[in-house]
């Protein structure tokens, strides 16, 4: 019986040691040195900076400057007509933004209007079609989306449709985006938005439009995750 507990008392020993050994062995392994936190005040990198995916392209863009600008209108119709089917506009914003980058470089634009406006029948019976019209360059904004009404207007987004004689005071907000290619080392591009009314209801009055308040406000967009 004592020999048969001294040899437990011997294994439980044994193990001990044994696994002393194992801790010996792990803990003899150098520590690999931790990452320090980054000091306050520092600005995050580059990659971490707010990127957006294009609709017509999967690469990442990065948000390189933002134009705004207000305006005011009045109480009064600022674009007008009066014949069956006619349509009229007028300007709202015409703003000059760079594309910053070399020739051959791009650019997106993020355009964004947010407007009180009213749109009226000249013959007090019945209502319009008040719209947007955006060009970039004198041309639609590519990808858009502009065209709602594509057979009356292919760059015009239709903000309201009247059945009263008139909407007064009606706030709007829309956005479309263009793409750019520079012809020139930081090209300025023209941005222009105009309201206007179309006549739809074929009668021979026509329409007319205007806005009270607006904001125009231009996110310009870089290739790649560098920022200029």
């Amino acid at each position: 019986m004592q020999i048969s507990l001294r040899s437990k008392k011997g294994m439980v020993i044994a193990g001990v040691f044994a696994v002393g050994c194992v801790v010996l062995q792990v803990s003899g392994t150098p520590a690999k040195p931790q990452g320090r936190p980054a000091p306050r005040g520092v600005l995050p990198a580059a990659s971490a900076l707010p990127q957006v995916i294009s609709p017509k392209s999967p690469r990442p863009l990065t948000l390189w400057k933002t134009f705004l600008d207000t305006g005011s209108g009045s109480i009064e119709p600022v674009a007008s007509c009066d014949t069956k089917g006619c349509k009229a506009f007028s300007p709202m914003f015409e703003e000059e933004i760079t594309c910053p980058g070399e020739v051959g470089g791009s650019c997106t634009f993020q355009i964004s209007i947010e407007s009180e406006n009213f749109v009226a029948s000249n013959d007090s019976k019945s209502g319009e079609s008040g719209q947007y019209r955006f060009t970039v360059d004198g041309a639609a904004p590519s990808p858009g989306p502009v065209g709602v009404f594509s057979y009356f207007c292919p760059n015009c987004y239709e903000w309201m449709y009247s059945e009263a004689y008139y909407a007064q005071y009606v706030g709007t907000s829309y956005a479309v985006t263009a793409d750019v290619t520079n012809t020139s080392y930081w090209e300025k591009h023209l941005v222009e938005v105009e309201i206007g009314c179309e006549e739809q209801n074929d009668d021979t009055s026509g329409c007319s439009a205007g806005y009270t308040l607006a904001n125009l406000k231009v996110a310009v967009y870089t290739p790649g995750a560098e920022p200029y």
